[in-house]
């Protein structure tokens, strides 16, 4: 169950979801027990994704965000365009399920305590920025 770190049990808290791929595994946390939370964001950082249509048929808000030019990791101020479309969304929980680029800074920093992963994923994180930012990821 994934669990939020909200003290009043009648918060409904947003979670988003990042994917690269198919979807399986963004399904499996949509369907799953999410405790006092919901999958109302799935962004990806390929515009072929599969995962935007399965999203989108789940009535999930579902875009493509521009990662940068590079192939296996965000670029610094696409990540942070990332991580304040999140905050513009109210997100408070991140959700890895399948992204396949290096997290480095914002992403981390700003939801430092509140990502997830999806241990059957792909989620790369840098190790030194996420033993720096203190960030709460669990799987």
């Amino acid at each position: 169950m994934i669990q939020s770190g909200s003290d009043n049990r009648n918060d409904i808290r947003r979670i988003a979801v990042l994917a690269s791929g198919r979807g399986s595994n963004f399904e499996a946390l949509f369907r799953g027990d999410t405790g006092h939370g919901k999958v109302t964001l799935l962004i990806s950082d390929r515009p072929e994704a599969p995962v935007l249509n399965r999203a989108s048929n789940l009535d999930v808000e579902a875009l493509y965000m521009y990662p940068g030019n590079y192939r296996t990791r965000f670029g610094m101020d696409e990540e942070k365009q990332w991580a304040d479309f999140m905050i513009d969304r109210g997100i408070e929980l991140v959700c890895l399920a399948g992204l396949m680029r290096i997290l480095k800074g914002p992403v981390l920093e700003t939801f430092a305590g509140r990502i997830e992963y999806s241990p059957r994923a792909a989620a790369f994180i840098s190790w030194s920025e996420f033993t720096e930012t203190g960030s709460g990821l669990r799987g």
